[in-house]
């Protein structure tokens, strides 16, 4: 079983439903506290797991700025988070490095939704100090 494989199984036991959504077993997604979080593909690297938030905030010209500084704090306040701007909104991204030989575990699986989830919470309340520019 590869590890995208195992990390589904992680998430149907955790309660989650992902859903393949390339049609080839390496993309998925599922719903969490009402948003939807992305599985990645690997590219065949069976030690490197990414998981993402997309789409969680819109960029304009005018609040890119703010939402830059945001993005750099997010990535100095939260560990093993980071955030990038995507096209035209902003995404919150947890990458995880798997020792080769070992398989990821559920804890670990719920860990990273956990860390994502509170990444989420940080960025919109931080975000509420600069209600009016953004």
């Amino acid at each position: 079983m590869n590890t995208t494989e195992l990390i589904v199984e992680h998430l149907q036991a955790l309660g989650f439903s992902p859903k393949d959504i390339d049609g080839e077993g390496t993309d998925f997604k599922f719903d969490y506290r009402g948003k939807t979080y992305l599985l990645m593909d690997n590219d065949g690297d069976e030690n490197f797991v990414r998981f993402a938030i997309p789409r969680v905030f819109s960029v304009t010209d005018e609040n890119k700025p703010i939402l830059l500084n945001q993005i750099q704090q997010l990535g100095f306040n939260i560990k093993y988070i980071k955030a990038a701007i995507c096209t035209d909104s902003v995404w919150i991204f947890y990458e995880h490095y798997q020792e080769d030989g070992t398989a990821i575990t559920e804890a670990t699986v719920e860990h990273i939704i956990r860390t994502m989830a509170a990444a989420l919470k940080w960025f919109y309340a931080e975000l509420e100090n600069y209600d009016e520019e953004v």
